[in-house]
C-alpha cells in the first residue's frame, strides 16, 4: 500500500505490505480533469498542477490529516499505479477494505456550499437539500466510501466540516435510502442482496465495467478486472454471489413500485406491481444495478414455505435453484404455458407476501429447464404458502437459462435519441433497428419522452395487452408525460392523472380504467 507522507515537505510516498501498515486517513471525492497522477508526484508537479483544484484536494487532505494527528494519507488519484493493470486491479480488489481500515475517511463534496452549523443538533433543511444534489452521492465508487469507513467527517467546497457520517445519518439515510442501522455501523452483511443493489441503482460511474467492480466490497466478492467487458461485468459479479450466498433476493429486480394503502386487517402495505410482459425469453440475470432499484424491502423468508430454499449452483447449463411453481393462468408462449416461479422471498413487513418471476419451460413440456421472460417486473402477491399448499405443488429443483441480457441503452438508436440526432434515429427506424419493443419498455420505464414520441411516431404498434401493460409501466413510475402521449396514440378521451390514480390500483385498474 502506497501511502502520502503528511509531514514532509514535498509530495513524498512510503510504501507498506502485509500487516505492516500504519494508521492512515483517507479521501473520497469526485474525480475532476485535473487530477494529479503518481507520475506527476514521482516526476515532480509542475507550475500549471500545482494551480489546478486536484493539487489543491492533496494539499488540503495532507494539512487536515495533518492537524489531526495522522502521518500518513491513502488518495486514490495519486497512491495508484494505473499505468499498471496489475496493481491496479489489487488496489480495486483492496479498495472497500483499505477504507474500512482508515483511522477517518475525510469525503470532500466540491458542489456543497453551505456553511458549517454551529448548532450540534440534526442538519437544517437546507444542508439536507444542498446534500441531496452533490454528485458525491450519484458516483458508484463513493458508495462504498460511505458505508465501509467507521468514521466519514464530510467537508464543503471549502473544505469546512460540516458534519459526519453517524451525525447526518438521518439525512444520508433520507438520500441514499440506506438503512441508518447500515450508517451507524451495523454488518451490511445483514441486508439482503436486493437491499444492497439499491442502494446502487441510481449511482453511475464513468466505465461501464466499474458499475460492477465498485460494488464488489459490499458483497465480499473478489474478481479480476476485465476492461472492455462491458456490461458482462456485471453478470460476472452476480455469477461470483451466488458461489457464496444462497440469497434468493439477487433474481427479484425488476419491480416497478411499491403504493401504501391502510387495511383494517392488518395495516399491511400493499406492493404495485405487474407483469409487464413482453413475449419474449430474457436473462435471469440483472443487466444492470439500475433494475434493483424498488427492491429495498426484499429479504430472503427462509423457512416460510416448509421448505429450505437450499444453495443455488452454477454450471455449463445454467444456473440451479428451487423453486414452487404455480399456474399462471391461460398465457401461453409459442404454444407453450407460462408459470409462476416463486421465490423463497418476501416483502419485508408486509405479511402473506411472495415474489414470483415469469417463466417458461425452455425444453419441450419439461419444466426441469425453465427460461424467464422478458427484462420484466416481478410478480408480487399476497398469498400464504403454507405446508399443504407447498405439499401439493412441491419444491423442485429447475435450471435456468444463464441468457447474457445486453444493455438496450447501449444500442445506436437509443443513443441517438439521447443525443437528440433525429435523423439518425428516424434513419435506424425507417430501416427496422432491431429490438425495438425493448427499447420502447425501457423508455417507458424511465420516462424518456424523446423515445417514446419517436417510436410511437414511426409506426410502432402495440396490441391491446401491450397498450395496457406499456400504459401501466409509464404510469406507475409516475411519468405523466408518456402516458399523456400513449393516451393520444390511442386517441383515448380520458386524463394522464387519472391513470395515474388508478395505477395505485395495479393493472386492473387500469385496464378497467381503459376499457370504460
Amino acid at each position: 500500500m502506497r501511502l502520502l507522507k503528511t509531514k514532509s515537505k514535498a509530495l513524498e510516498f512510503a510504501e507498506f505490505a502485509g500487516d505492516n501498515i500504519p494508521l492512515y486517513a483517507i479521501l473520497s471525492h469526485t474525480w475532476g480533469g485535473d487530477e494529479i497522477s503518481l507520475q506527476d508526484v514521482q516526476h515532480g508537479v509542475d507550475a500549471a498542477g500545482k494551480a489546478g483544484k486536484g493539487y489543491e484536494k492533496i494539499i488540503k487532505t495532507l494539512a487536515i490529516a495533518r492537524e489531526h494527528g495522522f502521518d500518513y494519507v491513502w488518495i486514490d488519484t495519486c497512491c495508484i499505479d494505473k499505468t499498471s493493470s496489475a496493481e491496479l486491479s489489487e488496489a480495486i480488489n483492496s479498495m472497500y477494505r483499505w477504507y474500512k481500515a482508515a483511522g477517518v475517511c475525510y469525503a470532500y463534496l466540491a458542489d456543497v456550499t453551505h456553511s458549517p452549523s454551529s448548532s450540534p443538533e440534526p442538519p437544517p433543511e437546507a444542508l439536507e437539500a444542498e446534500l441531496a444534489k452533490s454528485r458525491w452521492f450519484t458516483r458508484g465508487w463513493t458508495l462504498q466510501e460511505l458505508i465501509a469507513p467507521d468514521t466519514v467527517i464530510f467537508h464543503n467546497a471549502a473544505w469546512q466540516e460540516i458534519g459526519t457520517k453517524r451525525r447526518l445519518r438521518s439525512a444520508v439515510s433520507r438520500i441514499t435510502r440506506i438503512p441508518e442501522g447500515v450508517l451507524a455501523g451495523d454488518n451490511i452483511h445483514d441486508q439482503s442482496i436486493a437491499q444492497r443493489m439499491s442502494w446502487a441503482s441510481e449511482r453511475r460511474t464513468t466505465r461501464i465495467e466499474d458499475t460492477a467492480y465498485c460494488l464488489m466490497g459490499l458483497f465480499g466478492i473478489n474478481m479480476p478486472m476485465l476492461y472492455g467487458e462491458g456490461g458482462m461485468a456485471f453478470i460476472r459479479l452476480q455469477e461470483e454471489i451466488m458461489k457464496s450466498s444462497d440469497d434468493h433476493s439477487i433474481f427479484t429486480w425488476g419491480m416497478i413500485s411499491f403504493a401504501r394503502r391502510t387495511d383494517q386487517a392488518d395495516r399491511a402495505a400493499t406492493p404495485r406491481s405487474h407483469p409487464a410482459l413482453i413475449n419474449r425469453v430474457g436473462g435471469f440475470l440483472a443487466p444492470s444495478p439500475r433494475l434493483f432499484l424498488h427492491c429495498g424491502n426484499i429479504v430472503p423468508s427462509s423457512g416460510r414455505f416448509g421448505f429450505h430454499p437450499g444453495e443455488i449452483t452454477l454450471n455449463n447449463k445454467g444456473i440451479h435453484l428451487n423453486v414452487i411453481l404455480k399456474d399462471a393462468g391461460t398465457w401461453t408462449l409459442d404454444s407453450k404455458r407460462v408459470n409462476r416461479a416463486v421465490l423463497p422471498c418476501e416483502v419485508r413487513g408486509l405479511s402473506g407476501s411472495t415474489v414470483s418471476i415469469y417463466v417458461v419451460s425452455a425444453s419441450g413440456e419439461s419444466n426441469s429447464e425453465l427460461a424467464r421472460l422478458g427484462t420484466n417486473v416481478p410478480y408480487i402477491r399476497i398469498e400464504n404458502l403454507g405446508s399443504e399448499d407447498h405439499e401439493r405443488t412441491g419444491p423442485q429443483r429447475v435450471c435456468f437459462r444463464r441468457q447474457r441480457p445486453s444493455d438496450t441503452t447501449a444500442r445506436p438508436l437509443w443513443k441517438a435519441t439521447e443525443e437528440g440526432n433525429d435523423s439518425v434515429a428516424t434513419l435506424l427506424m425507417d430501416h427496422g433497428a432491431e429490438g425495438t419493443q425493448d427499447l420502447l419498455h425501457e423508455a417507458l420505464r424511465r420516462g424518456h419522452e424523446a423515445m417514446v414520441r419517436l417510436m410511437l411516431g414511426r409506426g410502432l404498434t402495440l396490441d391491446d395487452r401491450a397498450y395496457i401493460n406499456s400504459m401501466y409501466v409509464a404510469a406507475g413510475n409516475g411519468h405523466k408525460e408518456v402516458v399523456r402521449l400513449l393516451l393520444q396514440h390511442k386517441g383515448v378521451l380520458i386524463s394522464a392523472d387519472a391513470v395515474l390514480e388508478a395505477a395505485k390500483g395495479g393493472p386492473a385498474a387500469v385496464f378497467v380504467l381503459l376499457r370504460e
